[in-house]
């Protein structure tokens, strides 16, 4: 090391022995001799940053676990980050999926994909806690209508660029600048062609898209759902005895509601939107008693022009129900089961 001192002084470079450090990567050596410059001691460490990335130093076989306290670092951020963005909601109502997503691309990305390639579980539940919250949807909810609903790219999807996988987009990339027929270039057609359509119409309020999205998911609060789950209060209740709990007949589905229920507020809802479903849609399909209603209801969500009516729809129907309990037979009540 006075050797590489005393070459960098012939060529008017300066070390710093203060700032200069000295760390070793697998088992400690038996004897762990003494580093200088110019005569000085260089400390030997535990741990050392470079680029803004801290390493352990130690016996590790994974390169994760010398990453560690980067990791934690970088999530403990993110997460900070995360929960500031949010916090908005609290002072202007539901945030736009939209603003929510420019606010994590610009706030909270940055931390996720700095250095934490190589240890993605971490990051990866930054991300969905984010997501569930600006969609509203629960923590049980699938994971895939995340990233199909804000069109979001995995953080696991980050590749590094001297990966295979990095290298074959990358091709398929070049392919399509080039004019060439492509993966990506069918894929950008396809997306062109839903945004063009369906994204483009979709100008709707947040509670709006967020209540359409619960639907969609499965994720809402209507009784063939939550009457799946179990607490201390309540055992699981068998899907036929999940039942509306304002016609008391049928199962409490998002197709029975919306369809079928007989409930007057439902009614009344349902018939303000059949008016602008007709409007926008002259040559559309009209529900009858008849028809598969979960076909219809599928139907209803190809219907590009109408999402803003479904979804401020869906939101008036869930309210609605959202303001009656569950109607949960009291055999499946742990306290009467007790008695």
């Amino acid at each position: 090391m006075d050797l590489f001192y005393a070459y960098c002084g012939n060529h008017f470079l300066i070390i710093n022995t203060i700032k200069s450090l000295i760390g070793y990567h697998g088992p400690a050596p038996v004897y762990l001799p003494k580093f200088h410059f110019n005569g000085e001691d260089v400390e030997i460490v535990d741990v050392y940053t470079y680029v803004s990335m801290a390493f352990r130093l130690g016996p590790f076989n994974a390169f994760s676990s010398v990453l560690q306290d980067h990791f934690v670092n970088k999530t403990k951020k993110a997460s900070k980050v995360a929960h500031a963005v949010l916090h908005i909601e609290s002072m202007i109502g539901a945030l736009p999926l939209q603003e929510g997503k420019i606010l994590y691309m610009g706030c909270v990305d940055p931390h996720l994909i700095y250095g934490c390639e190589a240890h993605m579980d971490q990051v990866i539940d930054v991300q969905l806690a984010f997501f569930h919250w600006l969609l509203g949807l629960s923590k049980t909810s699938i994971y895939v209508a995340i990233y199909t609903e804000t069109g979001i790219i995995p953080v696991q999807f980050h590749q590094p660029a001297d990966t295979f996988i990095r290298a074959a987009l990358n091709e398929s990339i070049a392919l399509d600048s080039a004019g060439k027929q492509s993966w990506f270039r069918g894929l950008k057609t396809v997306i062109n062609s839903l945004y063009s359509t369906a994204l483009g119409d979709f100008n709707t309020k947040p509670w709006h898209c967020k209540a359409l999205t619960h639907l969609i998911t499965g994720d809402h609060s209507l009784a063939v759902v939550r009457l799946t789950w179990i607490d201390n209060h309540r055992l699981q209740v068998p899907y036929e005895h999940r039942l509306c709990c304002f016609c008391t007949k049928e199962v409490e589905t998002p197709e029975h509601a919306l369809l079928q229920c007989p409930h007057q507020p439902l009614v009344e809802s349902r018939n303000v939107f059949w008016g602008t479903f007709k409007a926008l849609h002259p040559h559309g399909l009209i529900y009858t008693t008849a028809m598969d209603q979960l076909a219809y209801v599928a139907y209803l969500a190809s219907c590009h022009a109408s999402y803003a009516a479904l979804a401020k729809w869906v939101f008036e129907i869930l309210k609605i129900y959202d303001g009656t309990p569950l109607l949960i037979p009291q055999w499946y009540l742990q306290d009467s089961r007790s008695r």
